[in-house]
């Protein structure tokens, strides 16, 4: 994501990241610790926010958005595009990789 990230932003991509521990419990550490990893380890300089629920009564209001469009997070890194205007267009499983939507991505921003 960092590089798609670096050749994009310019274009205006954004990359809006949200951990949470509620898929699988994997995501224990504070947003301190998460943030600092995930720097040290990948230089990630897009958005990192604090922890969030993605399912349930107490889902950030943003998921429970994304997924009344696109359908429900089935895991850790799912991935949503969302156009300029606030738009769900397209819901990426965890499984997929950057490279393999990133092409919708250059092509919303291009629009």
């Amino acid at each position: 994501m960092q590089a798609m990230f670096k050749r994009l932003a310019g274009c205006g991509l954004r990359i809006l990241a949200f951990p949470s521990h509620q898929l699988g419990g994997q995501e224990p550490r504070s947003e301190a610790v998460i943030k600092k990893a995930v720097f040290d380890k990948f230089g990630v300089t897009f958005d990192m926010f604090s922890k969030i629920e993605v399912h349930g009564a107490n889902a950030h209001p943003l998921y429970k958005f994304l997924q009344s469009h696109l359908g429900p997070v089935q895991w850790n890194f799912a991935k949503f595009l969302v156009d300029r205007n606030g738009q769900p267009i397209k819901h990426y499983s965890h499984m997929t990789e950057p490279h393999e939507f990133e092409e919708d991505v250059v092509n919303l921003l291009m629009a």
